[in-house]
């Protein structure tokens, strides 16, 4: 063990007096989660979409009476560490969507007017650019919360927040 960083990893460091420690920011972002007012915009929106029903069978029109009589029991469950999800039903991606997605990627981009063809990556700017993107990055997401940065992604613009330069230094060399 180095006896340089603290037990933990180096994300463990010791609680500034007058600041909140991480596991009471995890608790209270977990409890904006959970808010009623969240989960109500949540089941909206799967409404809205006409979700499909998952591995448990149960569609739209059952969630919110089954909401009804077991949330309180559920959102212990999320709060309190205890909540298990089931697997999620995979959803495979049409070969046309696919074909669409390629002709994207090949269709080039508009430089000063004139039409240029492009030979790798996703064109800036494009429909593709993000979701591509962030499917892409997710390892990296993974990563960085594994190593126990904060940090804020969008698309392809990701900014690690860390406490000094040098730090900053380390963390981009070892993502390169």
């Amino acid at each position: 063990m180095n006896p340089s960083v603290p037990e933990g990893g180096p994300s463990a460091s010791p609680e500034r007096p007058g600041e909140p420690s991480r596991e009471a920011e995890d608790q209270r972002l977990m409890e904006r989660v959970v808010s009623r007012h969240n989960m109500i915009q949540a089941y909206e929106r799967v409404k809205s979409n006409a979700g499909a029903p998952g591995v448990d069978g149960m569609t739209v029109e059952e969630l919110m009476p089954y909401l009804r009589e077991h949330w309180a029991g559920i959102r212990d469950d999320l709060l309190g560490d205890g909540y298990r999800p089931q697997p999620v039903r995979r959803a495979e991606i049409p070969k046309r969507v696919l074909r669409l997605i390629r002709r994207y990627l090949q269709s080039g981009v508009m430089i000063n007017g004139v039409v240029v063809s492009t030979e790798e990556g996703t064109p800036q700017g494009g429909p593709l650019s993000p979701l591509l993107a962030n499917i892409l990055l997710d390892d990296l997401d993974c990563e960085l919360q594994s190593r126990g940065h904060r940090f804020v992604r969008y698309a392809d613009d990701v900014n690690v927040y860390v406490k000094s330069k040098r730090a900053g230094e380390r963390v981009l060399e070892s993502l390169k």
